[in-house]
């Protein structure tokens, strides 16, 4: 961690290679220059591979393009300057299937994550998107976790602990964990806390509710660190691990850190030496970073040590704990301030982090948790089946109307009589449907009234009375029901009929004066 407040934790798995296919082929240097123009946040030396032009579904459908680089799937709109830009990372992806707009048209894929879905409409060519979505998927997640196929799609593994943009080739899935390194200790001591090693400042001392490799793997060999450090910092560049003398791994990085002083620069590189000094999920882990920030003033003179340890403190709990020494190698009259500035930065830092961690954690809780609950539940109600069915019916109509509205928006322009005569016969077929919806509910509901009407002749005792009372009290219920519905259909229907009329008139109207110039 840098003097002013830079920090020490970063991850790699962004910067792995991907084994894509032999046949893939990367877009031209134009393309991908632009791209990253887009993506700030997606790393320089990621390429595109292809882009293809497509809708995201939101309030209205956002007409753009999605970009399919080595690591993320990404979507960029502008609409009359309102710019919605999404990044995913291919290993947070968890299922990507093939979807229909309008019911029958194959024309869109729907993206999902663990914490949400994003529906992609309008594709021309939605079999090569999505074969090709697929294929940097699989190659993304080949050495994390199992790829599964199912109707409609790929799956990757649910009982994958850190899926998605979580994994590395360091990462194992949470049940791995449970079954080889089983808790042995309720509790533990890194052998820093033992020879009193930890630096003098304490910056974090929290407990978290996971095992030590899972914490491990999240601090150090995920794209979770990753993209916190993206969220702050620019010219993110992290190293890969390799083996060294005195030390388990060790790896350099470096960063561009905004300062924001009034005085001195704006900006400083941080250098970045990390090493894993111990590595014993079952016991403890221990790691130490070394930060410099040559470009400051005094910056040759010092340089920031911290050191993380992490250990078992309960039962299923690890506590994490973070020291900081500023360690000055010469004389500096700036000593008081850069030890402020410093510790100030990396509490600041380490308060987010414990914020993100428990976000994180709880997220992927809740996520195997409903993984757990879809796969016990054996098939759904009836009732439940028709609140889907009639909840994907309201998609439906809120997708054909999406689409209607954004292609007036990309032809903003005055309707021509065949634009008009084109949304007029929408309007009546959609109007027509409605009806016939409408009509096919009441002719149900009439049928099972009449099925309550037929006589029965069976001698009832108290009980059967008073059930069969019940069931008379129910009948006279539903005929009020449906009389009223009724009304209503029948005022609907009337409605219809008058605004059919209006329609007929206005495309009149429009045609006499597009014959007849003389006509007003």
């Amino acid at each position: 961690m840098g003097s002013d407040g830079s920090f020490s934790i970063s991850a790699s798995a962004e910067s792995s290679t991907v084994a894509l296919p032999n046949t893939t082929r990367f877009a031209n240097d134009k393309r991908n220059n632009d791209f990253h123009s887009l993506f700030r946040s997606v790393p320089d030396q990621e390429r595109l591979i292809d882009d293809y032009g497509c809708a995201l579904q939101k309030e209205i459908l956002l007409q753009g393009r999605v970009y399919i680089s080595e690591h993320h799937l990404c979507f960029n709109a502008n609409i009359f300057g309102w710019i919605t830009n999404l990044v995913i990372a291919f290993a947070d992806i968890e299922d990507i299937e093939k979807r229909s707009t309008a019911i029958f048209i194959p024309n869109a894929i729907l993206i999902s994550t663990c914490s949400s879905k994003h529906f992609l409409a309008s594709f021309l060519s939605r079999d090569q998107a999505y074969d090709q979505m697929v294929e940097i998927w699989k190659a993304s997640r080949a050495n994390s976790s199992t790829i599964q196929v199912h109707a409609g799609g790929f799956k990757g593994d649910d009982a994958t602990e850190f899926s998605g943009s979580d994994e590395s080739d360091y990462t194992s899935t949470e049940n791995a964990s449970e079954n080889k390194n089983v808790q042995i200790k309720e509790q533990t001591e890194c052998e820093c806390s033992k020879t009193d090693q930890h630096f003098p400042t304490v910056v974090m001392d929290k407990q978290y509710d996971t095992t030590i490799e899972t914490m491990y793997n999240l601090l150090f060999n995920s794209t979770f660190m990753n993209k916190f450090l993206c969220e702050v910092e620019k010219k993110v560049c992290i190293g890969e691990w390799s083996k060294n003398e005195g030390c388990v791994h060790s790896r350099e990085s470096s960063y561009i850190k905004y300062l924001g002083g009034s005085i001195g620069p704006k900006s400083t590189k941080c250098y970045l030496k990390e090493e894993v000094l111990h590595l014993d999920t079952t016991d403890y882990v221990s790691q130490l970073t070394v930060t410099q920030t040559p470009d400051v003033p005094s910056g040759g003179s010092f340089s920031v040590k911290t050191r993380t340890c992490i250990s078992w403190c309960g039962q299923g709990q690890v506590r994490v704990l973070v020291t900081v020494l500023v360690d000055f190698t010469k004389s500096s009259w700036l000593k008081s301030t850069i030890e402020k500035a410093s510790i100030d930065g990396q509490q600041n830092f380490y308060k987010s982090l414990d914020a993100a961690v428990r976000k994180y954690l709880d997220s992927k809780r809740r996520h195997r948790h409903r993984n757990q609950a879809d796969k016990t539940q054996d098939a759904a109600s009836p009732a439940a089946t028709a609140a889907t069915a009639a909840t994907e019916k309201q998609h439906i109509v809120i997708e054909t109307l999406s689409s209607i509205l954004n292609w007036l928006i990309s032809n903003a322009s005055a309707p021509t009589t065949a634009q008009l005569t084109a949304i007029c016969m929408a309007m009546m077929v959609m109007t027509n449907l409605y009806i016939a919806s409408k009509m096919a509910g009441v002719d149900k509901q009439l049928n099972q009234l009449q099925h309550h009407k037929h006589p029965v002749n069976h001698s009832y005792g108290d009980g059967e009375e008073a059930i069969s009372d019940e069931q008379l009290q129910f009948s006279r219920l539903a005929k009020q029901k449906l009389d009223k519905q009724m009304v209503e259909l029948e005022k609907m229907i009337q409605k219809a009929g008058q605004s059919m009329e209006q329609v007929t008139h206005a495309v009149q109207h429009q045609r006499k004066r597009i014959l007849d110039p003389e006509f007003i």
